[in-house]
């Protein structure tokens, strides 16, 4: 199937921060068809990936749920889970990425918000009995297996407010109490706690994102903006963004930061704090209501007009005040608000998602690619869309595979209920060569996830000279299993969970790769302490 070859691709990368945001980025590219390697990424190139298989721009299925609006969705190598609110009864979902919008599993419970990443799947609901909320991680999986869940008593889970780290050492939750907010910084694979931060008084939680290497978190409370360090627990820096607002971007590399309402601000990294670089006016009437980084510093904005008729979205790089384009949707008719409420980047483009008019003129999920001040692609929606997400072609490239859009299935403004989830599959400008064929070495696991010890099997199709070794996500070499001439058939080797010096290694995701004459295998472990 397309989604299982396009969801073998993946990509984990140990990004340096900072005043070393110049410098090239260290990426570690895997598949199941045998390419490995380590290449050097800097941050304003765009990085080589192998070419979608039968890339093309389709809205591939609609999926529709009564009584229910889907208020969050997230992608995770071409799945879907999505959250639901909007009931005392409310639904999370999981989509196989060959599922063809029909859900393999699905968690009932209270009104929900979710997140993935690292092979996570994450949900905060509301737990009336406890006037608070319950966490619950699972890995990813069809059905998804439970890792843990917390409860968090007194408190409301703002939405937008949940994040994992791309290298899964990080899972990041802001909640409102009767005074503030607090943030947890949590380990995603025991949930054991890192840090907090109490806010002061008056500050509650409005956005949450968190940087790829999990080192650092932005946090928007109203007007004020906080970077956290979730080691400790405490500001790295602290400002304005002037007025209250959701908009909030963080670049993957923590470099830079993005907000505002009425003024787009944006800050960069200095090696010791966050120092302001420029603000930009979309002009009378107009203000922010969403934005979004890259890796490379490019910065999507959507904008909307106080007469709620009109959107435009603004393309920047982060390094300057003056858009590379703008585009301005056409005005509409009507007393149904259009506000363009959620964005994602995937590294040269950039989707909006939208409420939509009343006279369903525009588009409510918009690609925009870096180059082109015109969508790239559109999907009219029957409602309105609350919440966007992309995924891109080997976890880095520059342009999405998957786009998924979930929302209300009326417009916002609208009486009624039930909700609509919307993926689409979206093509590069120039389609390339098809991916390789797999190759022929056999790599498993068992069991994996694994708590002390797993068993890795190699199947060696001929007598070969053969290595079998244990990669961090840094791409690191860890740990050595086996290395010398082995005869055809299986082999058999016991990680117990150590590096080469004996020390045990923390829980997170690790890579096993095999080489034998030239052809590779490797395969993600999961290891929980």
């Amino acid at each position: 199937m397309l989604y299982r070859l396009l969801a073998a691709i993946a990509m984990l990368a140990l990004v340096a921060t900072g005043a070393a945001a110049d410098a090239g980025r260290r990426v570690l590219v895997h598949t199941e068809d045998g390419a490995f390697f380590q290449e050097e990424r800097g941050p304003a190139a765009a990085a080589p990936a192998p070419a979608p298989l039968d890339p093309r721009d389709e809205l591939l299925w609609q999926h529709s749920i009564p009584g229910n609006i889907y208020t969050s969705c997230a992608m995770l190598n071409a799945a879907v889970f999505a959250g639901t609110n909007n009931g005392a009864t409310c639904l999370a979902e999981f989509f196989a990425g060959d599922s063809n919008g029909t859900p393999g599993w699905t968690f009932t419970g209270g009104e929900n918000y979710v997140t993935a990443g690292a092979s996570l799947l994450a949900l905060i609901e509301s737990v009336p009995a406890i006037a608070g909320v319950r966490l619950h991680v699972w890995m990813a999986g069809d059905p998804p297996l439970p890792l843990w869940e917390k409860d968090i008593p007194n408190c409301s889970a703002p939405l937008g407010c949940l994040r994992i780290s791309e290298v899964g050492n990080l899972l990041a939750l802001a909640v409102n109490t009767a005074t503030s907010s607090t943030t947890y910084a949590l380990d995603p694979f025991t949930g054991d706690l890192l840090s907090s931060y109490v806010a002061p008084a008056g500050e509650f939680a409005r956005a949450l994102r968190v940087t790829e290497d999990g080192t650092r978190i932005a946090l928007r409370n109203g007007a004020v903006l906080h970077v956290l360090d979730p080691a400790t627990g405490l500001p790295i820096w602290t400002g304005s963004a002037a007025a209250s607002s959701d908009g909030l971007a963080f670049s993957p590399d923590g470099r830079y930061l993005a907000s505002g309402w009425s003024l787009l601000y944006v800050w960069e990294w200095n090696g010791s704090t966050y120092q302001y670089r420029w603000s930009y006016s979309g002009g009378a009437g107009w203000y922010l209501g969403t934005c979004a980084l890259d890796i490379e510093g490019q910065l999507i904005t959507g904008w909307y007009s106080t007469s709620y008729n009109r959107n435009k979205v603004m393309w920047f790089d982060a390094a300057t005040n003056v858009p590379a384009w703008i585009h301005l949707f056409p005005a509409s008719s009507g007393t149904y608000q259009d506000l363009p409420v959620a964005s994602a980047m995937t590294g040269g483009a950039g989707v909006i998602g939208a409420w939509g008019d009343a006279e369903g003129l525009n588009p409510e999920i918009s690609v925009f690619l870096r180059d082109q001040a015109t969508p790239a692609f559109t999907v009219n929606t029957v409602g309105s869309i609350y919440d966007i997400d992309a995924e891109p072609y080997d976890g880095g490239a520059r342009y999405p595979a998957f786009v998924v859009g979930g929302g209300k299935h009326v417009h916002a403004n609208q009486f009624g209920s039930g909700g609509d989830l919307y993926l689409a599959q979206v093509s590069p400008p120039t389609a390339a060569p098809a991916l390789p064929a797999a190759g022929g070495l056999g790599l498993a696991a068992h069991p994996n996830p694994c708590r002390t010890e797993s068993t890795l099997r190699l199947s060696l199709p001929q007598a070969a000279s053969a290595a079998v070794d244990i990669y961090g996500v840094d791409g690191r070499r860890l740990r050595q299993l086996w290395a010398g001439p082995r005869a055809a058939g299986e082999l058999s080797l016991v990680w117990d969970g150590r590096d080469d010096a004996g020390r045990e290694l923390p829980s997170g995701v690790y890579l096993a790769r095999a080489m034998a004459d030239g052809q590779a295998g490797t395969l993600r472990l999961v290891l929980l302490r």
